[in-house]
């Protein structure tokens, strides 16, 4: 095979195949490759990197959900969702009803932080559809409460995913 070499925008000399059916240019070495050492080391560090979070394409489908159901019509918290040992529990999917007005808590284990508020100033619904992003998360080895405010009838369906 021959090897031509033709200039480049910066003047350099790039070896060019002309026995190719189209000419393949051949990167000159002095340009840079696109994966450098110090690429290399990054792209290195991430995959050893412990994930942290669902990546958004890992959930693109309700059917990899569990649902729960809760109702009550008094004021009280009540477990949802029970701690798994060294999991989370992320909510994808919810849909919140009341029949007067009031609100909902959603909170990291009983009487724990309140991950979600959601007002209801008189009779009515959330929902609130899919997303692979979670809509909120529990901490890990913590089960996931609901707390209605008022004596009025509350139901929550979460779709949810532990791991």
């Amino acid at each position: 095979m021959v090897t031509r070499y033709q200039e480049s925008a910066t003047g350099a000399s790039i070896p060019v195949t002309p026995d190719a059916p189209f000419p393949v240019t051949i990167p000159d070495a002095s340009i840079g490759l696109l994966a450098t050492e110090a690429t290399q080391v990054e792209i290195r560090d991430e995959l050893q990197t412990a994930a942290t979070d669902i990546p958004h394409f890992a959930l693109d489908a309700t059917s990899d959900l569990s649902r729960v159901y809760g109702s009550g019509s008094t004021v009280a918290e009540a477990s949802l969702v029970a701690a798994v040992s060294g999991q989370t529990t992320r909510v994808h999917k919810l849909r919140i009803i009341s029949a007067g007005a009031g609100y909902v808590e959603f909170r990291d284990g009983s009487a724990g932080t309140v991950l979600e508020l959601f007002p209801f100033p008189a009779a009515g619904a959330y929902v609130i559809d899919f997303d692979p992003r979670p809509l909120f998360k529990t901490s890990a080895n913590t089960a996931l409460y609901w707390y209605r405010s008022a004596a009025v009838a509350m139901t929550v369906t979460a779709h949810y995913v532990t791991s």
